[in-house]
């Protein structure tokens, strides 16, 4: 197995229990529904590899163990557009189609701001600098 494997495997687990620790928090500490916690979780994530990209993500002196780590491993668990996907098609079909579409226009254009909105100001204009 290779390094970069390890540490994309390492920021995985715990972008997983990042995850559940919001689920579990939506669950037991508000009434708010199930898909509000995938909501956050997804934009957190977005922010924070935004955040990654325009900062860590644009210096030569990073290590790639630190990218996968933090982009692949732990913003990639961190995310969960499946899950975001299932509760869409599953409020579709239980005929909440008012949040079913709320929730997935929510969802992509928080992210997509998000990132607009770190771009410009760590990164100059939205979809400049690179990895």
């Amino acid at each position: 197995m290779s390094l970069t494997l390890i540490w994309v495997v390492a920021g995985g687990a715990l972008g997983a229990l990042t995850r559940f620790g919001i689920a579990e928090w939506v669950r037991t500490r508000t009434r708010w529904p199930g898909w509000v916690a995938i909501l956050a979780a997804n934009v957190l994530g977005t922010l924070l590899l935004a955040l990654a990209h325009f900062t860590i993500g644009q210096t030569d002196v990073v290590p790639p163990a630190i990218w996968a780590f933090t982009a692949l491993g732990y913003c990639g668990a961190l995310t969960t557009y499946s899950a975001f996907g299932l509760d869409t098609l599953l409020l579709w079909y239980e005929g909440q189609r008012v949040i079913a579409v709320g929730q997935f226009v929510a969802t992509l254009l928080v992210g997509a701001s998000t990132i607009a909105l770190v771009s410009l100001g760590l990164g100059g204009p939205a979809g400049a600098g690179g990895s």
